[in-house]
């Protein structure tokens, strides 16, 4: 039998980028604590994305809130781009979270224009008893 009988028992919804408009560069989530969980998705939605514009978006992982974060890897989206019609899109990316590194924070990239959109960090507890 299952330990959960809800789905929003066994989840954990994060903003880690509410929506908004952002220029051209790099912009770093706060940490987020996924402990207790074993996997995660990372969850991108662009609205418009400008002329010529690019949108990527990875995980990164550290054992403190406060300590150094490095790549998850398998958990970056594939580029987002205007003239590849990726505008009013959502992507999600399931990853595992290492062991020992529970605290993830999101780094979204704007290449050469602005771009609106939000980021999002789902954990999930296995279900399986």
């Amino acid at each position: 039998m299952p330990r959960f009988n809800q789905l929003s028992n066994r989840i954990a919804f994060n903003v880690a980028l509410a929506p908004v408009s952002k220029s051209a560069g790099a912009t770093t989530s706060s940490a987020i604590d996924l402990t207790g969980y074993s996997k995660a998705a990372l969850v991108v939605t662009v609205g418009v994305i400008a002329s010529s514009g690019t949108v990527d978006c990875k995980v990164q992982a550290s054992a403190t809130s406060g300590g150094s974060y490095a790549d998850i890897t398998g958990a970056a989206i594939t580029q987002m781009t205007e003239a590849g019609s990726d505008s009013g899109k959502t992507v999600m990316v399931d990853f595992e979270i290492p062991n020992g590194k529970p605290f993830v924070k999101t780094v979204l990239t704007n290449g050469t224009a602005a771009a609106i959109q939000s980021v999002h960090i789902i954990g999930d507890q296995d279900i399986r008893s």
